[in-house]
């Protein structure tokens, strides 16, 4: 009885991962290694050397690949096997350190003379595309460091050798020996970070260079909220840009609010006002807020406060419909994304609204230039 509800446990396991099809189920291949990773392809398929026999012909081999290089999962899947207490290259096959991973066409994955205790995933455990899975080593049936890649057909040991084409290889994505390789495996469980980040950046470098970033408040919160396992490069690197444009957003805030501060003290009256005003809204998501908010706050008690602020009127109605226009142009270019056939036109009248209203001393040009090149992308 434990033996049957073990087997009905694990075959909803795998439903959960691979759903029912009525055909044939197409897995994207990927190759095993951390996107942006050059190596190369030591062995290629097709009988190639040591490759030579029906449980390797369609494998491949990456060198150099020194101990300790990251491992990636080629296509999503559940870990099958892992087996990591070698210590180094014996001359067995047997003593092959290894990873399996079975995806939903049916094949097992294997991945190949990891380095001892070097796997970073469990048996049963669910994975997917660009997920670390180990790091690379020298162990049992090898000559020296690198990275021994295949699919087989339905089981990592019984099953034979399987034909493995990569997506992010040109051609006819099989790389033949002696080809170097760069991996485009972006780990999908992090997608969406990365679009998240790259559209924040787009749009923090769009208000920076309008002057108006008021219009990023949303997106600059919820960057704060990112959570992120660092294990791989490209997800430092996704990282490092989010820390970078809320480094730089910060030290803005700062600068704004001691300039504030020394306009006030030279009684300058407009100056401390306009900065007061406009900083509210454009550190609304800054450590220093409350210290901006704190200061407009003494500054409404003294002479002189309502009549710099009576001045600003234009300037506000101006960033309110330029804060709009950039709204909408973020909302037209997600749009573009899934049709080609959205127009800018909108976008470009809010832009035209916006300039109209500019008063002297605003950033025009800038915007002037940035309609002309939304008028040639449309």
């Amino acid at each position: 009885m434990k033996r049957i509800a073990f087997l009905a446990a694990l075959l909803v396991s795998l439903l959960c991962v691979f759903p029912a099809s009525s055909g044939p189920v197409k897995v994207d291949y990927y190759l095993p290694l951390e996107y942006g990773d050059s190596r190369m392809v030591f062995q290629g398929n097709n009988g190639d050397t040591s490759h030579n026999d029906k449980w390797n012909r369609y494998a491949f081999d990456f060198s150099p690949m020194p101990v300790g290089t990251p491992v990636v999962a080629a296509a999503s899947g559940v870990v099958t096997f892992v087996k990591e207490d070698t210590a180094g290259p014996t001359g067995k096959w047997e003593d092959n350190n290894i990873v399996a991973i079975r995806h939903a066409d049916g094949n097992v994955s294997v991945y190949l003379h990891i380095k001892q205790n070097g796997a970073v995933v469990e048996k049963d455990q669910k994975v997917l595309r660009g997920d670390l899975i180990a790091y690379s080593g020298s162990t049992g049936l090898s000559h020296g460091p690198h990275l021994h890649f295949g699919l087989r057909a339905g089981h990592h040991v019984t099953g034979q050798s399987a034909p493995c084409k990569f997506a992010d290889v040109k051609g006819d994505g099989v790389p033949k020996t002696g080809d170097t390789v760069t991996s485009k495996n972006f780990p999908l469980r992090d997608m969406k970070v990365h679009k998240q980040v790259e559209k924040a950046a787009a749009l923090y470098r769009l208000c920076v260079d309008l002057e108006c970033l008021e219009a990023t408040g949303k997106e600059l919160k919820e960057l704060g909220k990112i959570k992120i396992k660092k294990q791989l490069t490209i997800l430092k690197e996704v990282i490092k840009k989010r820390d970078d444009i809320l480094a730089e957003y910060e030290k803005a805030a700062e600068d704004a609010l001691e300039a504030m501060k020394k306009a006030d003290a030279d009684d300058d009256m407009k100056t401390a006002v306009r900065l007061a005003r406009l900083g509210e809204k454009d550190y609304a998501q800054s450590k220093k807020a409350a210290e901006i908010k704190k200061l407009h706050a003494e500054l409404k008690k003294k002479d002189g406060y309502k009549e710099a602020s009576a001045a600003l009127k234009d300037e506000l109605g101006y960033r309110t419909k330029l804060s709009k226009a950039i709204k909408s142009e973020i909302k037209a270019d997600a749009k573009k994304k899934k049709s080609s056939k959205v127009s800018y036109k909108s976008v470009i009248k809010n832009y035209e609204k916006a300039l109209g209203a500019a008063p002297k001393g605003t950033a025009s040009e800038k915007l002037k230039k940035h309609i002309e090149e939304l008028k040639a992308r449309d």
